[in-house]
């Protein structure tokens, strides 16, 4: 399991994931995701966990539930969004969190990809 500080972290290190996992976000940052802190655990180590379910019903890892996370999004979808902005946008640089940041809440909102 990684933890990363805030989204410029995490997007820094997209490279790194493991080819399948969750991203989990810190709760009482969901309206704030460039400050939010995230910790991301592989398939792998989510079986070797115990689950409690959140007050939404979703499984959380008892291992994150003392952060008070929740359930952000599946690794390969954050990396494809990442990846789909770069590749329609090939100046831009994992630098500009912001215009990544706006990325995630679009998919976050609408289930699609922004260009």
């Amino acid at each position: 399991m990684e933890h990363y500080r805030n989204l410029s972290e995490l997007i820094k290190d997209k490279n790194s994931y493991p080819p399948s996992g969750r991203v989990f976000i810190q709760k009482s940052k969901m309206n704030d995701i460039i400050n939010a802190e995230y910790w991301v655990i592989s398939s792998k180590e989510a079986l070797e966990q115990d689950f409690e379910e959140d007050e939404n019903g979703a499984r959380i890892p008892i291992s994150l539930a003392k952060f008070d996370v929740r359930r952000f999004l599946d690794v390969q979808i954050f990396k494809d969004i990442i990846d789909n902005k770069i590749e329609h946008n090939p100046n831009l640089t994992l630098e500009q969190t912001s215009i990544f940041a706006e990325a995630i809440n679009y998919y976050l909102e609408n289930d699609d990809f922004l260009d």
